[in-house]
């Protein structure tokens, strides 16, 4: 399985949707488009919705593991899923997703942040903290996982990125998609 994984506002959803269009499946039915992002998040509701629940204290994290185990039971590789917030659970999707290979997204930081403020509304303080935690949790997170790290507003990294990550792992590039291979 693969988690496309970033701060927020850094390429997750452009990550998300080219990974999706390579076959893996990141969802049945995503968070809509909208003015601040109007080609799609690309996150799968149901992780979403769990995530959610568990950083408001709706659910216990208890209830948290039990309904991402149901969810990922019926998954068939090869899939995944991406949700900003997964930087907030980034131990706990290790400990239930121990084969779990890692897309992370990076993006200037003041690119970020001026996103943060015009989407959110987020003063700069607010939105820089929120980043610089995100990415120690994302930071303290991976370490030791197999993590393949893309910058997608570089062009010329962009392809090397896209072709490495086409090779990661138990996934190989078939033209048309990806496809688990052993």
């Amino acid at each position: 399985m693969i988690l496309v994984v970033g701060p927020g506002r850094c390429g997750t959803s452009t990550t998300a949707r080219f990974v999706h269009n390579l076959g893996v499946n990141m969802g049945e039915e995503f968070v809509p488009a909208d003015k601040g992002n109007p080609e799609g998040y690309f996150e799968d509701i149901e992780f979403r919705d769990l995530n959610n629940a568990v950083l408001r204290n709706k659910i216990t994290l208890k209830q948290w593991r039990e309904d991402v185990t149901k969810v990922i039971s019926y998954r068939v590789e090869p899939w995944g899923f991406k949700d900003p917030k997964i930087a907030n659970l980034i131990k706990e999707y290790r400990g239930l997703l121990p084969d779990a290979k890692f897309i992370r997204c990076h993006r200037n930081q003041d690119s970020i942040l001026l996103s943060l403020q015009r989407v959110y509304k987020f003063d700069r303080e607010k939105a820089l903290r929120m980043l610089v935690w995100r990415e120690r949790l994302l930071d303290e997170g991976l370490l030791c996982a197999p993590v393949i790290n893309i910058n997608v507003t570089d062009g010329s990294e962009w392809q090397a990125n896209v072709k490495e990550f086409c090779n990661v792992g138990c996934y190989s590039y078939q033209g048309q998609g990806i496809s688990a291979s052993k």
